[in-house]
Formats: structure tokens, sequence, C-alpha cells
């Protein structure tokens, strides 16, 4: 199966300082997100035609899906496996409330079981929109790098400014294509 993955775009502002810690969690993006999701449309395109397009629960990879969606014209489906709870700005970090303990080794468990799951369901090409956490836990998977500390180190300096990454996926194996 091929995979094409989409990073979320810039995300607005002032919601990390909300009380509740369901919106702390759970920005949206910002014009400037809108406008990036919209300039990388035609190059996603490019990789298509895709048989479904799936995204995290959370308002910045759905607001990113969305722009994509009316781009492709096609629609959307939210999956849990390919969500990251939470939001980080600085150093303050609010998890949305329930998901404090996910670990970066859990992030890539969830978005392989999330792939599994496509390719058993009989996909041949698809569009996955996500968070930083989840498309480099399977770059690194890609890379053979299942451990917490290698994971990290690819989500926080690995990915180079890159905002779509290209895999395929066969059977548990996932490669970098």
């Amino acid at each position: 199966m091929k995979v094409t993955t989409v990073l979320h775009f810039d995300k607005a502002s002032g919601f990390i300082n909300s009380e509740s810690p369901e919106l702390a969690a759970n920005p949206s993006l910002s014009l400037k997100g809108f406008e990036q999701a919209l300039d990388i449309a035609p190059k996603v395109k490019a990789y298509g035609p895709f048989e479904g397009m799936f995204t995290s629960r959370l308002a910045r990879a759905l607001d990113t899906a969305s722009v994509l969606s009316l781009y492709l014209e096609m629609d959307f489906q939210t999956m849990f496996e390919f969500g990251q709870f939470g939001n980080k700005e600085g150093d303050k970090i609010v998890m949305y409330p329930g998901f404090e303990a996910y670990s970066y080794i859990g992030w890539q468990n969830s978005a392989l079981s999330g792939l599994e799951y496509l390719e058993l369901t009989g996909y041949d090409n698809v569009l996955i929109i996500s968070h930083r956490p989840i498309i480099g836990a399977l770059y690194a998977y890609a890379q053979d790098i299942v451990n917490e500390t290698g994971i990290k180190s690819v989500v926080n300096n690995g990915l180079n400014n890159q905002c779509i990454f290209r895999f395929e996926y066969v059977a548990g194996v996932l490669k970098s294509i």
C-alpha cells in the first residue's frame, strides 16, 4: 500500500493558555496554516489519486484535511490511531485529558496499527494527515528506529522541515519512497 502523509500546518496561538485542557490541547490552524495547506495541495494531488483520506481527530489535522479534501474533491475519515492528543508551545505541553501517558513508542505503535488496518481493508493508495510525533514515528520506523530516544530524536530533529512523507507499507514492513 502506498501511503502519503502530510503534517498539519501552522497553528493558531493562544490555545495553550486556555483554562480548559481540552481546548489547550487542541488548537486549530492559523490563517497562515490554511494558506500553507492550500499551497501544498497541488503537490499532494500529484501523488494520487487516493482511495481514501484519513486524519487525526484533532483540529489542526482536521483543518488541514478540510483544505485538502476540498482541493482533491474527496471525503476524509478520522482515525484514532493517527492522533497525537496534545499541544506543545515552547516548553509548555498540554495533553488532552486521558492521554498524559502517551510516549513516542506508543505513537509509533498506534500509527502502525492504523496502517495495518488500512492495508487489511484493501486500500492501495492512501493520504494521511497527522501530527509530527505520528509521522515522525513512522519515518523512524522506516529507518528501523523503534526505541523511545531514537524516535524522539527523529520527531524533534530529523524531519528537515518537510511536510510530505511517502511510504510503502506491505505486511508490516514500512519503507520510505
